[in-house]
């Protein structure tokens, strides 16, 4: 029969004693209250009036999985999910989600590769919780063996299911190509499950959240300065500060050069997938990015206009790109996209003639405008979102680039320039170096 085993008691069995601000700096022009706390973490404050009921948080660290050895990457990829299904203090995952029931507050932790952190929201009411959730991470993780066992269950039956994917083999072949097979970034096997271990991951957790003084906590929303420095007293300003000064390490793959060329036969379905990967150093500033995201963006017109719209060889091409500062500043530009097998060459020959005509300066007047239509149309709708605000103050309290940035993206809009964009296309389409991979049904 059905036992209902919540627990009828409070997150914290009791709060902490609170500790103490000891030192802030407002910056008017963008509304920003930054304030350390005596443990060393940093806090940053934006208030805004976009949405009645919601604050959103995020919090980051340098070392992420970069620190950790070869040896416990399986441990350490899945530690975050071990600790989410075990559950938090005197709550197993099934009863804490009970104890939140009816609150609006989420918390997700992470580890990623160069940083660990928090990302999450609250409603203002439930904002308390979500402080005493950050303060249980960082405090009282804790082993499930039953939801572990569970837990590893289920990432076996997903490599199991995901082996037989064209798709999944697909994106196997891009990155270990990109990578040239490095270890640390190999693609998993059903195989490598086996290596899954419950203390290893808890211990990586720990170890990755064991010191609070090199963290940067984010607050954008409806929020009362005045308690939320009650708040950051209570539950941060005591958190483990064990001073360790660290930083990520530089443990990242090395791109092939050349004209690399790969195919997949997988699947029975009459379709392909191909995908074109340019790569190579950038010299990292918010300028370049924003002008390398801004050819982007005029590249995602060219080529659907192209190839979608003139040709009809494709549902749509997607184009990403990447403009990385660490651990090396480095650039990737992606064009994805998806055709009957039999017109593979003929688009590809097709989109590697619009960036030869992109190179040699052929881009009309038309495309800079259209971007710099769609990229102020944008911002003005940004500047009116919590997510907005949350991720460009991350962005540049990350990078140790001014807030105050934020206010120039407008101006950098309008002064964007024809030339800029042909200059950025001779920079980062180099066409005797780039990986073309392509997916072939069997």
């Amino acid at each position: 029969p059905y036992v209902d085993d919540a627990l009828k008691q409070p997150l914290l069995d009791k709060v902490p004693p609170a500790g103490e601000i000891v030192s802030e700096n407002v910056l008017q022009d963008l509304g920003v209250t930054e304030f350390r706390l005596q443990n060393g973490i940093r806090v940053i404050a934006k208030p805004t009036d976009f949405q009645n009921d919601e604050i959103l948080v995020s919090a980051t660290s340098p070392g992420g999985v970069s620190l950790i050895p070869d040896t416990s990457l399986i441990p350490a990829k899945t530690a975050v999910s071990v600790v989410r299904e075990s559950g938090l203090g005197d709550f197993s995952s099934e009863q804490l989600n009970k104890a939140l029931s009816g609150q609006v507050v989420r918390l997700s932790p992470y580890i990623g590769e160069l940083s660990e952190g928090f990302s999450g929201s609250s409603s203002i009411e439930d904002l308390e919780t979500l402080f005493q959730l950050i303060y249980l991470y960082f405090t009282e993780t804790r082993g499930d063996t039953s939801a572990f066992k569970s837990l590893k269950s289920r990432f076996q039956a997903f490599y199991e299911n995901r082996g037989v994917s064209p798709e999944a083999a697909f994106q196997d072949t891009i990155t270990v190509t990109l990578t040239q097979y490095n270890p640390r970034f190999r693609p998993w096997t059903v195989e490598d499950i086996a290596g899954m271990n419950l203390t290893a991951s808890l211990n990586v957790f720990r170890q990755r959240f064991a010191d609070a003084s090199d963290f940067t906590f984010l607050f954008v929303g409806n929020i009362d300065l005045d308690a939320l420095r009650q708040l950051c007293k209570t539950y941060l300003a005591n958190l483990p500060d064990l001073d360790r000064r660290e930083n990520f390490a530089d443990v990242t793959y090395e791109p092939p050069s050349g004209i690399i060329e790969k195919e997949v036969f997988k699947g029975l379905e009459s379709k392909s997938q191909s995908s074109l990967i340019f790569s190579g150093p950038f010299e990292w500033s918010l300028d370049n990015v924003f002008v390398a995201n801004r050819f982007v963006d005029a590249l995602k017109i060219k080529l659907r206009e192209k190839i979608r719209e003139d040709l009809g060889g494709t549902y749509g091409v997607r184009v990403f790109g990447g403009f990385s500062k660490y651990p090396r500043e480095r650039y990737k530009i992606t064009i994805n996209f998806g055709s009957d097998p039999q017109r593979v060459e003929e688009l590809t020959t097709a989109i590697m003639g619009e960036l030869d005509s992109l190179k040699q300066g052929f881009l009309d007047e038309s495309y800079l405008e259209k971007v710099k239509e769609i990229s102020l149309r944008e911002y003005e709708k940004d500047l009116q979102e919590n997510d907005y605000w949350l991720d460009a103050l991350e962005y540049r309290y990350f990078h140790g680039v001014d807030p105050r940035t934020i206010l120039r993206q407008g101006e950098m809009i309008e002064n964007l320039t024809l030339n800029d964009l042909t200059q950025a296309a001779k920079k980062y389409l180099d066409l005797q170096n780039y990986i073309k991979v392509t997916l072939y049904p069997e």
